[in-house]
């Protein structure tokens, strides 16, 4: 398998401007890339975990304040460059696995360090929502980089919701549902972002509709109301979706009757590999709703 491109990342961190970010890049950098067996990435991952763990206890004062934000923002930049296929997205999710799982402060340094502890992965999920922009029809958001990195960003995080609870991937998985399926199609958009939005929808229902169905089934049997504004507007649905609760079967119901729509040929024109995800992604959550039922 060919080695990641880490070109836009490196036209970031490579020209020195800002030294700690440029050393935080280099040390990820050069753990990706030392030869190793690539049948073992939870090794490469654990190795990875144990470089950030000394970062945030070790850098010095002018880094410290912002060494968390530095290294997810770092972080994430790489994983844009790495497809969902490529071994090194399994070891970046294993490294923030591995860290979610330690105990105790990430540095004593802290004024309050019982506040900053590795399990809460602090200032990941405000990185993340500095790192996440929609494939829409601006200047360079729909350039087949940026489509591909917005692909590999999601399959990241699809993956890492799986087994880290402690940053808001269901706002992301939601999100990545209403744009795909629950709004107009943008006239002016290529059919590489409309079929990037899709490709997105269905990797996060091939790896989420367990954990995502599971999360109706609670919340429904919870009695809360959710509306679309102040803080439930994370939840808002899309235009084309009928009367229904923001979080119920009713809107699980509408993800698959599109999803069966536009693998029938109602998407548009749509590659081969496409309708054969949409497809994948139907069959998932039909399976998902028989096991729910039993």
């Amino acid at each position: 398998m060919n080695t990641p491109d880490l070109g836009p990342a490196e036209a970031i961190y490579g020209t020195g401007k800002n030294p700690g970010s440029t050393a935080i890049y280099n040390i990820i950098k050069s753990t990706l890339e030392f030869p190793t067996d690539e049948t073992e990435p939870l090794a490469k991952g654990t190795k990875l975990a144990n470089d950030i763990a000394w970062i945030w206890q070790s850098a010095d004062k002018d880094l410290f304040q912002m060494s968390t934000w530095y290294v997810w923002k770092v972080l994430l930049d790489v994983v844009q460059c790495v497809p969902s296929e490529h071994p090194w997205q399994t070891l970046l999710v294993e490294a923030v696995v591995n860290l979610s799982r330690r105990e105790g402060t990430i540095s004593d340094r802290y004024e309050h360090p019982e506040r900053v502890l590795f399990q809460d992965l602090p200032d990941l999920g405000m990185a993340l929502l500095e790192s996440w922009q929609e494939p829409r029809y601006v200047n360079g958001y729909d350039s087949p980089q940026f489509l591909q990195g917005y692909r590999n960003l999601n399959s990241f995080l699809a993956h890492l919701s799986l087994l880290v609870d402690r940053i808001p991937w269901t706002r992301f998985a939601i999100d990545q549902l209403r744009i795909a399926l629950e709004e107009e199609p943008d006239e002016l958009a290529d059919a590489a972002a409309v079929e990037c939005k899709l490709w997105v929808a269905t990797e996060w229902i091939i790896h989420g509709a367990e954990t995502l169905r599971w999360l109706i089934r609670d919340f429904e049997h919870s009695g809360e109301e959710l509306d679309d504004d102040g803080e439930n507007r994370t939840f808002r649905k899309g235009p084309l979706v009928p009367e229904c609760k923001s979080l119920g079967s009713d809107r699980w119901n509408f993800w698959k009757k599109r999803f069966a729509e536009i693998a029938s040929g109602n998407g548009g024109e749509l590659d081969a590999a496409t309708i054969e995800r949409v497809k994948t992604a139907w069959e998932i959550m039909e399976s998902e709703e028989t096991r729910y039922a039993q």
